[in-house]
Order: C-alpha cells, then sequence, then structure tokens
C-alpha cells in the first residue's frame, strides 16, 4: 500500500463521493499494487488481477456507496476484489501457475554469493507458496504482506477470528513442512 493511513483514505472516499475525481486517482495509487497482488494470489494470473482490480475501483465509480466504515478502508477493497476474484474463477477457472517474482520484494545482498543463495532461496519460497491451498495462500499473503489483522483478514475472507487463527496455522505448517521437505532449517523459515 502507498503512504495513506486508513483515515486518510476513508476520507479521500468521502471527497470522491462529494465529486473529488483527484481523490479516487490518490485512492487507486495508494491501494492498486496489494490489491493486484492479494487477487493474482486468488486468480494465478498477474494480468487477470490487474483487469480485476480495474474491476474494484470501477464497482467504486458505478455503485458510489457511502463506506460504512466497519473495516479499514484496504479491507473494503480487498473483500470486493475477493468477490471479484472468486467470481472470475467461477466463469474461467484459475491459471495452473502462481507467480510470487512480484509479491515478493528483493532484498539487496551484499556478495555474489549470498545473493545466488538468496535467489534460491526465494525461489524454494514461492514454490512452496504455489503448492499451499488458496485459502492457505490467501491468508498468507494478507497477513505478512500487507500487514493485515487477523480481523481484516476475516473480513475478506468471510471467516469467523477462530476460522482464520486455524488457517493460519495450518498455512503456516504446511509452508514449514514444504519448506522442511526441501532442506530448509526452521530458523531459515
Amino acid at each position: 500500500m502507498g503512504c495513506m493511513t486508513d483515515a486518510q483514505a476513508q476520507e479521500a472516499y468521502g471527497r470522491f463521493l462529494a465529486g473529488d475525481e483527484d481523490a479516487l486517482v490518490s485512492l487507486v495509487d495508494a491501494h492498486k499494487e496489494g490489491l493486484i497482488a492479494f487477487i493474482q494470489t486468488i486468480v494465478g494470473s498477474y494480468d487477470v488481477a490487474q483487469d480485476l482490480a480495474i474491476d474494484v475501483f470501477a464497482a467504486l465509480i458505478a455503485n458510489r456507496k457511502p463506506f460504512r466504515g466497519d473495516s479499514a478502508f484496504q479491507t473494503y477493497l480487498f473483500a470486493i476484489g475477493k468477490h471479484l476474484a472468486f467470481r472470475h474463477i467461477r466463469r474461467y477457472g484459475t491459471q495452473s501457475s502462481l507467480s510470487w517474482d512480484d509479491v515478493i520484494e528483493e532484498p539487496q545482498a551484499t556478495t555474489l554469493e549470498d545473493a545466488v543463495v538468496a535467489a534460491d532461496d526465494r525461489r524454494r519460497v514461492r514454490a512452496a507458496l504455489r503448492d499451499l491451498k488458496e485459502e492457505q495462500r490467501c491468508v498468507l499473503y494478507l497477513l505478512f504482506f500487507e500487514g493485515l489483522s487477523q480481523q481484516s483478514v476475516g473480513t475478506v475472507m468471510g471467516k469467523s477470528h477462530g476460522q482464520v487463527h486455524g488457517l493460519v496455522d495450518r498455512a503456516k505448517r504446511a509452508l514449514r513442512e514444504r519448506l522442511e521437505g526441501e532442506g530448509f532449517g526452521y530458523a531459515q523459515v
């Protein structure tokens, strides 16, 4: 997400509803990358995720419904994105391969050896994430890449706090088992 707090996002959305089109531009700039990456975890294609993210913002323009503030504005956008992504899957199916290249940031290595090891580690983590169930990928993405709270994750995914907690535990366990099977030690994971 860009440099916009939730209060700023809600205020910008209110300005947009009042007719300020520039406020929508600032909302799109602040939320588009995270929204695209989240939708990509569901549909498996960056290009489809971009199109669906555009549809999320188009839905805001078309509906112009007031934001009730029951959750963070980002949570509201991600819930719309999840709905559109699952509708897309019901209509067209999913892509078979998910690229995490656009989701996982590349840290800077100090030596060539560190760079080679880090690249191999990232490749293995991406492969392990790809092997997780769709819900497990989503929950890990929302928690660790977007930094949402478990309550917000529950809102986006339509799950109770207990269901999210269980899903997180199962996803972390599945990821750890997959990575340990690849030779990662627990400290590396």
